[in-house]
């Protein structure tokens, strides 16, 4: 029994070891908060996206947490979390948070269980640095701005020739409407 156990034991300590890697590579942590015994487990990953220091336990206190959120995203972000653990549920959002000099955009997903009398259980929930996901969209929505409003005529195609955007102006000049043009082979 005694070796069974210590089989299983190191199988635990593998599949953790797994799993703190896989939140590492794919930048998202987790938490538990446990209201039967009063307690908040959060990942390694955690500390990470939130730059905490080793052994600091700023996001333990929702006040601390709220105070790291930015302030443009910090009354949506709280009435998501409030509304979810109030009525049970979950949610799927994103917000920034501050870090000294640094901003970054989370995505944070949780689920919350009330008991029988309708009182907090517990939740759980995982939350992901997109930073770079969405520093892409801000810069694709920069771009595709520049394109509409260029007077130039700019159009685009496939690697058949097939045309797949064309911009307003293209239209103005040449007349034709995006229905017109778009999805048909540009002339050889």
């Amino acid at each position: 029994i005694k070796e069974s156990q210590t089989i299983l034991e190191n199988k635990v300590r593998e599949r953790t070891s797994e799993l703190e890697t896989a939140q590492k590579i794919s930048r998202t942590g987790s938490w538990v908060l446990d209201m039967e015994v009063n307690s908040l487990v959060l990942s390694n990953e955690m500390f990470e996206i939130f730059d905490i220091p080793d052994g600091t336990p700023p996001l333990y206190s929702y006040e601390n947490f709220l105070s790291i959120i930015h302030p443009d995203d910090k009354e949506y972000a709280n009435n998501q979390w409030t509304n979810a653990m109030q009525n049970g549920g979950s949610y799927s959002i994103e917000y920034r948070i501050v870090s000294g000099h640094n901003t970054k955009w989370i995505e944070a997903k949780s689920e919350f269980t009330l008991d029988e009398h309708g009182k907090l259980k517990k939740g759980t929930g995982s939350v992901q640095d997109i930073t770079e996901r969405k520093l892409a969209e801000m810069t694709l929505v920069k771009f595709k701005t520049a394109i509409e409003s260029s007077g130039e005529a700019i159009f685009m195609t496939d690697t058949k020739g097939i045309i797949t955007f064309i911009n307003p102006e293209f239209t103005k000049l040449y007349g034709y409407s995006i229905e017109e043009v778009v999805g048909k082979m540009t002339p050889r």
